[in-house]
């Protein structure tokens, strides 16, 4: 049995559920549950891709012993920018200038012109 403790503990700090992370190596879940209670050894391509997950270097993940302390990083936000009344605002915008675009006869780049400001000197 080789156990590699580093392994569980990033899992946990990142609130990671055995199923993603089983899915980022392209194993099943009860594959990497043996992994991660040291019945199944971890190959080299395993710790490359939990140190990209993790963003950390396959070094501390390879460690056997609890050597470094890790802060549990921050929660990315839940909310995402596109919520719906936003969504619905630019699906409004994009429809207007469409129209806008199908009704105007003006060549490509005197649109641009029109809609983008040139640069201030």
């Amino acid at each position: 049995m080789i156990r590699y403790p580093k392994i569980r503990e990033f899992r946990i700090l990142h609130d990671l559920k055995q199923e993603f992370v089983a899915d980022q190596l392209g194993i099943s879940q009860p594959e990497y549950s043996r992994l991660e209670n040291g019945f199944r050894k971890a190959r080299l391509e395993d710790f490359k891709t939990l140190a990209k997950v993790y963003d950390v270097s396959i070094n501390v993940l390879m460690l056997r012993e609890e050597e470094h302390y890790f802060e549990k990083p921050k929660r990315k936000s839940t909310s995402s920018p596109f919520q719906e009344e936003h969504l619905s605002q630019l699906l409004e915008q994009h429809q207007k200038i469409l129209q806008y675009l199908q009704q105007s006869h003006l060549q490509s780049h005197q649109i641009i012109q029109q809609l983008i400001p040139p640069p201030s000197h």
